[in-house]
């Protein structure tokens, strides 16, 4: 039995693990000396008491050797051959097929599976069958009337329980690293919460100090220019546009920060508001199609995301065309917000992550949380299309 060179996320309950196999290897001993007192033929008791007693030594090493020090899966997979090469001698010395030591085989692909190895728990069982059919043959209780038939079914049991601890293995493994991936999507989303509050603030400030501020210094210059020559018409109107311009760079941060216009006239007309200021930042050519109830059950959601989508094609996409559609499907809600930029591929994606870019990852998490799914599309050069589809 070959453990995986490679290490992963499961190996952190290999100490638990081996400690549990631990105490389940003795109390395997004690039923073995009980079996051993039942009437089987061809046995040789001395001998196996004997060889029992050093394998309870064994046992006891072990179980202290596993509560001292870390045992990572290449010393379990050293323990499981030691169990394998003990139970195949004590089987030999009592009755073979007829005793209650092979019974110790079906441990071995159990105990296995506890690694959350498949591969290895079918190494595992494979070897329990074969070393208990070759312990069985040669035994002089093989030749017992029906010994045959007995170790065939034997064999079968083994060979059975051992396909079932593969298929529980392989069930433990990928929920186990289902959840140690949903904890680490949780510690992220945590860090982005810590740190989302700080990135508001500081996208708000450039804002307001790379374009409302300005726009309302260049009007109080042109009021001071008006004030300075007796108040020309054109002077006037040049601060009177940059005061409209200022105010509704102001009205759009607002509706960004909190999207009042939600509870007024509804989803759709708040995206419509939302691309088209999108597309005015970005340069882009814009496509609507934005349909649907006004106020569905995860409006916030849905209006949150748009908001992350058309930021992302403004900002990384290097598109032309921004498209976003908003329909009903039989009681789903659908978004689709759509570019024909630079694209992204799975290494990208993995990378803004590492980089700490988690938008994309927190809104999928927020999506599915609410019984629905998110679905990327891109590749690189060929631009990007995600569709989002939530409960109405």
């Amino acid at each position: 039995m070959i453990a995986s060179p490679r290490p992963e996320p499961i190996d952190v309950y290999s100490a638990a693990t081996e400690r549990v196999v631990a105490w389940l290897r003795l109390a395997a001993i004690a039923l073995y000396a009980l079996g051993e007192t039942m009437p089987h033929p061809d046995h040789h008791y001395v001998a196996f008491f004997i060889a029992l007693g050093v394998y309870a030594l064994w046992s006891v090493f072990v179980l202290a050797f596993v509560y001292r020090r870390r045992a990572d899966q290449t010393i379990g997979v050293v323990f499981s051959a030691v169990d394998i090469v003990a139970i195949t001698a004590l089987a030999s010395l009592s009755g073979g097929p007829y005793s209650y030591a092979p019974y110790g085989y079906f441990l071995i692909p159990v105990t296995v599976a506890f690694r959350f190895r498949p591969r290895l728990t079918a190494i595992a069982a494979a070897i329990s069958t074969l070393a208990y059919v070759a312990e069985s043959v040669p035994h002089p209780a093989a030749s017992e009337h029906g010994a045959a038939q007995t170790i065939a079914l034997h064999a079968a049991f083994i060979a059975l329980v051992g396909v079932g601890c593969i298929a529980l293995s392989d069930v433990l493994a990928r929920r186990t690293r289902r959840v140690i991936q949903l904890l680490g999507a949780r510690e992220r989303l945590l860090a982005d919460a810590l740190n989302a509050g700080d990135r508001e603030r500081q996208a708000l400030a450039e804002s307001l100090h790379d374009n409302t501020i300005q726009d309302l210094l260049a009007a109080r210059q042109e009021i001071e220019l008006a004030r300075a020559g007796n108040g020309s018409d054109a002077e006037l109107s040049r601060a009177s546009e940059q005061l409209l311009i200022g105010v509704r760079r102001l009205r759009d941060l607002v509706q960004e920060i909190h999207p009042y216009v939600l509870g007024e006239v509804g989803l759709p007309a708040a995206l419509r508001t939302l691309a088209e200021n999108g597309a005015q930042r970005g340069e882009l050519a814009l496509e609507l199609d934005v349909d649907g109830p006004a106020h569905p059950a995860h409006e916030r959601l849905v209006y949150r995301l748009a908001r992350e989508l058309v930021s992302n094609v403004v900002r990384h996409e290097a598109a032309k065309t921004l498209r976003v559609e908003l329909h009903d499907d039989d009681g789903t809600l659908v978004l689709v917000v759509a570019d024909d930029g630079v694209g992204l591929d799975e290494q990208a994606l993995a990378a803004r992550l590492a980089e700490g870019h988690i938008g994309l990852p927190s809104q999928r998490v927020r999506v599915e949380s609410a019984g629905g799914t998110l679905r990327i599309d891109s590749t690189p050069h060929g631009g990007t299309r995600v569709e989002a589809r939530v409960p109405a």
